[in-house]
């Protein structure tokens, strides 16, 4: 978790986010409305989406709109962190509270062994498990003909 901020001042919706110099910057205070707006904007404009679509929702259902236009504030952000790798200056990524709890990288190879190393185990394990059960069947078929 120490790896991690939680807040909602980020794109108004709470969440835990990894902690990055933007992240703690974006979650320490909530953005003021004009920056948020022009963001959305922004944003929607990437998206194609006509600005006439959004300003009537700012203007008649301005709480779910501020949430919703803070999230699409969030973009620029998001999308430095997931597109463009920089978690350094301006990227903020929404992770789980386990990030905060990894503790190694392993190379892709060393992934790879570990992964069937353990499904060998559990193969075998089943495999074991598996002639029990049909041991314990027939055994019970034995005892079911001795018994008539």
């Amino acid at each position: 978790e120490a790896d991690t901020v939680c807040g909602k001042n980020f794109d108004g919706i709470p969440a835990r986010v990894m902690s990055t110099p933007a992240a703690v910057r974006l979650n320490a205070a909530p953005a003021p409305f004009p920056v948020v707006a022009y963001r959305a904007f922004k944003a929607a404009r990437e998206l194609g989406m006509p600005l006439w679509k959004v300003l009537p929702g700012l203007m008649t259902q301005w709480d779910k709109m501020y949430v919703v236009a803070q999230f699409g504030a969030a973009t620029e952000s998001l999308k430095a962190a997931t597109i463009d790798g920089d978690l350094e200056q301006n990227g903020v990524q929404f992770v789980g509270q386990c990030q905060g709890l990894i503790g190694d990288i392993p190379s892709v190879d060393d992934l790879v062994q570990e992964i069937m190393r353990e499904a060998s185990e559990v193969s075998r394990d089943n495999a074991a498990a598996f002639e029990e059960a049909i041991q314990s069947i027939e055994d019970d078929e034995i005892v079911s003909e001795a018994i008539r």
